[in-house]
This record gives C-alpha cells, sequence and structure tokens, in this order.
C-alpha cells in the first residue's frame, strides 16, 4: 500500500507539473504572439458600394487639386512671360532713346566742325525719334513709379543739353566768330548726366529681367 500511495502521489505531481509548464508555454505564446486587434473603423463597417463611392469621391478630389495646380502653373507662367516680354520692350526703348541721343550728338558735333548744314537733318529726325521713345517708355513704366522718376529725369537733363548746350551752339557756329565757343560748349558734361540716368533704367529693368528669369524656372519646375 505505501508504494501505491506513493505511486499515485508521484503521478499527481507530475500532471500538476505538466499542467504548469503548459500554462506557462501557453501564456509564453500568447505574449509573442499576440492576436491581432480587430480593427472597428467606419469604413470596414460599410457596404461595398459605399465603399466605391468613397474611392470614386477620393479620386475626383486627386483629379480636382491635380487641375488647380495644372491651371494655377500656367496662369503664373502666362503672367511672368508678359512681364519678361514687357521688361524687353522697356530695354528695347531705352537702347532706342540713347541711340537717338546719340545720334543728335553726333550729328551737332558734325555741324560744328564742318558748318555744314546736312548735319542739322538727322539732328532734327533724332530729336523726333527721342520724343517717341520717351512717349513709349511712359507708357510701358506707368506701373513704376521709381522708373518714372528716372525717365523725367532723362528728360530734364535732355532738354538741358538740348536748351544749354546744342541750340546755343547750332547759333555760334553760323558765326565764323562764335566757332570756337561753340565746340567748348559740346564738353561741358551735361550729356554725362544723361547718359548716367539712362544706365539706371537699363540697369533697373535687367535686375527684374533676371528676377522675373528665376522666377519662371521656378514654376517649371513644379
Amino acid at each position: 500500500r505505501a508504494t501505491m500511495k506513493k505511486s499515485a502521489a508521484a503521478e499527481l505531481i507530475a500532471g500538476v507539473t505538466t499542467r504548469q509548464v503548459e500554462g506557462e508555454n501557453s501564456r509564453t505564446n500568447q505574449r509573442m504572439n499576440p492576436k491581432p486587434l480587430r480593427q472597428n473603423n467606419w469604413l470596414s463597417n460599410q457596404s461595398v458600394q459605399t465603399k466605391m463611392l468613397v474611392v470614386f469621391g477620393l479620386l475626383l478630389a486627386l483629379i480636382a487639386s491635380n487641375g488647380a495646380i495644372f491651371f494655377y502653373v500656367q496662369s503664373e507662367q502666362t503672367s511672368t512671360r508678359r512681364l519678361t516680354v514687357h521688361t524687353y520692350e522697356v530695354l528695347n526703348e531705352t537702347h532706342g532713346l540713347l541711340a537717338e541721343a546719340l545720334n543728335q550728338q553726333t550729328s551737332l558735333r558734325g555741324f560744328l566742325l564742318t558748318v555744314n548744314e546736312k548735319y542739322l537733318t538727322p539732328y532734327a529726325e533724332g530729336e523726333q525719334e527721342f520724343e517717341k521713345h520717351m512717349a513709349n517708355l511712359r507708357a510701358l513704366m506707368q506701373d513704376n513709379p521709381a522708373q518714372l522718376r528716372r525717365l523725367d529725369r532723362v528728360d530734364e537733363f535732355f532738354r538741358d543739353w538740348h536748351d544749354s548746350v546744342a541750340k546755343p551752339a547750332i547759333a555760334l557756329a553760323r558765326d565764323p566768330a562764335g566757332r570756337a565757343e561753340a565746340i567748348t560748349l559740346i564738353g561741358m558734361g551735361r550729356f554725362e548726366r544723361f547718359r548716367a540716368v539712362q544706365a539706371e533704367i537699363e540697369s533697373a529693368e535687367n535686375t527684374l529681367l533676371a528676377e522675373r528669369t528665376q522666377a519662371l524656372e521656378r514654376i517649371v519646375q513644379i
């Protein structure tokens, strides 16, 4: 009997130990391999038709946003190109302004050296063309007060050159006794003030052109 009791006790202990080990293994497996949590979001509870409508709406929203970006880029490109063309037009008129001013100066020098009236023809024509360029520049610069102020200075300096240098020199040159004095008048430096302000205008436009070119490059990269 004692032997049977010992055997039964051993079996009981072995069974308890086995159940403990199995329980521990089960808990370890649960920790190592947790069951995925069930996602109970709004979309998962909807019907297939509703899910399709949601997907379709998202696609429409994506298409609309892409379209809006496309039209924005196109609009910005058009605007920047227009401003760039505008800057080139201003530069072209500025170059024309300087060219006609130099033509008048060259014609005046030719007249003073030769007292040949034929030199006064390109001088008069240059004055008319100069006024045309001035009018065109004023129209192009109407939205740029700083450039308009520079243009006013150009006009002021050039009219001063006409009134204080060119016209008196022409009158003196027609009198043999006044030719030497006429030649000294054209070296008084008034024309250089005109050229300095004209260079300021051109520099400001070149700065705008560089900024607009960079802006256009950035837009193209979008």
